[in-house]
């Protein structure tokens, strides 16, 4: 009985404080206007890894206090134009607005590579919707179809078609696509 007592004291005693914790990032942040605003933003790590930034944390309203720490504020995502950090493993991330939440961008250059983040309701867990801007305009929503989708972006490109259908769904995986996409 008093193993089981300890066990759920401890447990209790974990996600408390696996709840308070909480950490900042420098970061700049460019509102609508153009105002540009440099200082730490906080974030929270995920519950399972320290290192990892759980995103919802932000993605609706960033937390921002100014580099003289006097001035705390919080900022809505409709108000911000985008958001630069670098994460708690050395990666720099860049957040923009679709309107009323922050997407990351996760590469910019002829084509645009975006990731929408919402929360499941159910369970808390974490959806990433992918979508892909051409230079021309034209949006790529990717739902299951990753590859497809990836190959009539690339297009112009043919030569990259087997390398599309032959690689693995990772992030650094794609980001050499699109890289071999916009060299000449």
């Amino acid at each position: 009985m008093k193993i089981k007592f300890l066990l759920v004291a401890f447990l209790a005693l974990v996600s408390i404080t696996g709840k308070s914790q909480n950490n900042s990032v420098d970061a700049t942040l460019v509102k609508i206007g153009g105002d540009t605003l440099r200082g730490k933003m906080m974030v929270y790590p995920t519950l399972f890894s320290k290192n990892q930034i759980n995103e919802i944390s932000f993605i609706k309203t960033v937390q921002f206090e100014n580099n003289q720490g006097d001035k705390k504020i919080k900022i809505k995502a409709p108000d911000i134009q985008s958001l630069s950090f670098v994460d708690f493993t050395g990666e720099p991330r860049r957040y923009i607005n679709n309107g009323r939440l922050l997407q990351r961008l996760m590469y910019d250059g002829k084509t645009k590579w975006l990731r929408r983040i919402a929360q499941n309701l159910y369970d808390g867990s974490l959806v990433y919707n992918e979508r892909f801007v051409s230079e021309t305009g034209e949006v790529f929503d990717v739902k299951f179809d990753f590859k497809k989708k990836l190959k009539a972006l690339t297009q112009q490109k043919p030569e990259l078609a087997d390398e599309i259908e032959k690689m693995k769904l990772k992030d650094d995986a794609i980001l050499n696509i699109l890289r071999k996409y916009d060299s000449d």
